[in-house]
């Protein structure tokens, strides 16, 4: 066997394949080939390169490697998650469970929460030498995982306080459990489930104009356009970003439910007055209320009035009627 069939055969032993270079390049000084050298490593390399190895072992599984630290993060990132559970405890407890509530209530004091969060870090990292200006997601983004996580299960109608079946005991008693939940059911959704819209199923921009028309036929036409407006804007938007304008609505809800009532009360009082005034008006012969017309339309009256005349006309008839068949019998 020749010397570049050897070298090219022990040479994809070593792991190497492909044209080889010179001889003159792969040959030691002490006339080792590249087929010896990778074929016979040195004892004493191999012993320390096993230190080496050994190290590394040390460093990510030994006390305090990258192992434990990796496990001591994510316990951090969780109590991260925790911690922002109990806000939303907080709002439940607040809403009375009223998830419709709780889920924008939750979002006031999340949004609250975080720009107390960045305001101190910009504070505290300005005395240290350099204001760190970063957002909440890049300070902190296990905060924003689970911000959205959360979010998107009472989305979903998921009720932090349901209990197992038949016990007082939570079902999902940490952010952990709640966060898992989501994930399931957002999966059951995907693979045609039941559950919240995604993002794909969106309308489009002209069929949330249709659907507003419907809703808003017979509206003022300037509100009806504010209302397609906002609703195509507001389809275009995250969930997240959506929660943001619950409270305003709400309160303008609330504004609209104050003067339906205020317009129903009005209502009631001017028809109360309207049959006090009927009950005291003159009387005509037959004993009915008399009836001017005035409070009637032009075309209301004109049609009242015609078919008036036309009953006038035919009694007057009725004489000429009735002589005129008498005179036909005598002649008979």
């Amino acid at each position: 066997m020749d010397t570049k069939t050897t070298v090219q055969n022990t040479s994809k032993a070593g792991g190497i394949s492909g044209p080889m270079p010179d001889p003159a390049l792969t040959t030691l000084s002490t006339g080792a080939t590249l087929g010896q050298i990778v074929n016979n490593p040195s004892k004493t390399d191999l012993k320390e390169a096993y230190v080496y190895a050994d190290k590394v072992y040390d460093i990510q599984f030994g006390s305090g490697g990258i192992e434990e630290l990796e496990g001591k993060l994510k316990d951090k990132k969780e109590s991260v998650g925790e911690t922002m559970y109990k806000i939303l405890v907080l709002a439940y407890k607040h809403c009375e469970g009223k998830l419709l509530i709780v889920r924008p209530y939750f979002r006031v004091l999340v949004d609250a929460a975080e720009e107390h969060i960045v305001s101190k870090h910009i504070e505290a990292s300005r005395k240290a030498g350099a204001a760190d200006e970063r957002p909440i997601g890049q300070l902190i983004p296990s905060w924003s995982v689970y911000k959205s996580t959360i979010s998107k299960g009472l989305e979903l109608g998921i009720d932090p306080d349901t209990r197992r079946e038949g016990t007082d005991s939570l079902l999902y008693p940490t952010a952990a459990k709640y966060r898992k939940a989501v994930d399931e059911k957002v999966k059951a959704t995907a693979s045609g489930g039941t559950g919240a819209q995604t993002g794909s199923d969106r309308k489009s921009d002209k069929e949330v104009a249709t659907v507003t028309a419907l809703q808003t036929k017979g509206w003022s036409p300037s509100l009806a356009a504010a209302m397609t407006v906002m609703c195509q804007g507001l389809n275009m938007l995250t969930v997240a970003d959506q929660d943001r304008f619950a409270p305003a609505l709400l309160e303008i809800s609330s504004e609209v439910a104050e003067l339906v009532g205020q317009r129903k009360a009005e209502a009631e009082a001017a028809a109360k007055a309207r049959k006090e005034t009927e009950s005291v008006a003159p009387v005509a012969a037959e004993g009915t209320p008399a009836d001017t017309g005035e409070d009637l339309d032009a075309g209301t009256r004109a049609a009242m009035q015609k078919a008036l005349d036309a009953e006038t006309d035919g009694k007057a008839a009725e004489p000429t009627k009735r002589n005129s068949k008498r005179r036909g019998a005598r002649a008979a």
